[in-house]
């Protein structure tokens, strides 16, 4: 019984931290990096852009790819955000704070081999219109994306296999 209480009373004071700061820290599945998502917050109190921080599991900062912007009205706030299985990319989707393009959640990856985040949509083949995204098999990526035709379809494609040194 008392282990159980003890259990409890971490579980809220570690989500009273989370909470209270808005942070959101992703650990990569081998556990040797973390992904810190950290808001931005606007002069009502709320929460609407967020700046990303890639460390080492020692705290360590590797890169950081800031979506704030200085009225906090034009820059962009994650949505959904995971690592992969293989715990070489973590990906994440954004929505801009000011409400401008809602169809569009442009969608960043880290690639851990090269310390660096690229958006993804300018490696796909469209703009990725859903927030919501699946991770799979190793490095697997499955989103919605809008054609040029402006027609929306499902895929896939695996990240490990993209020429991300192409684009910047």
């Amino acid at each position: 019984m008392k282990f159980a209480f003890a259990a409890l009373l971490l579980v809220a004071s570690v989500g009273s931290a989370f909470g209270q700061f808005g942070r959101v820290i992703y650990i990569s599945p081998d556990e040797k990096l973390r992904a810190l998502v950290i808001p931005t917050k606007k002069a009502d109190g709320y929460f609407h852009e967020s700046r990303v921080e890639m460390q080492s599991a020692s705290g360590q900062r590797i890169a950081v790819n800031d979506h704030s912007s200085p009225d906090r009205e034009h820059g962009r706030g994650v949505v959904h955000a995971a690592w992969s299985p293989d715990s070489q990319f973590f990906v994440y989707t954004t929505t801009s704070s000011g409400g401008h393009s809602a169809w569009h959640f442009e969608t960043f990856v880290f690639v851990r081999s090269l310390s660096r985040f690229y958006q993804l949509d300018q490696f796909v083949g469209g703009s990725i219109v859903d927030s919501e995204f699946s991770l799979f098999d190793r490095s697997g990526f499955h989103g919605r994306r809008m054609k040029s035709d402006g027609r929306h379809e499902d895929f896939e494609v695996q990240l490990s296999e993209i020429q991300w040194k192409q684009k910047t």
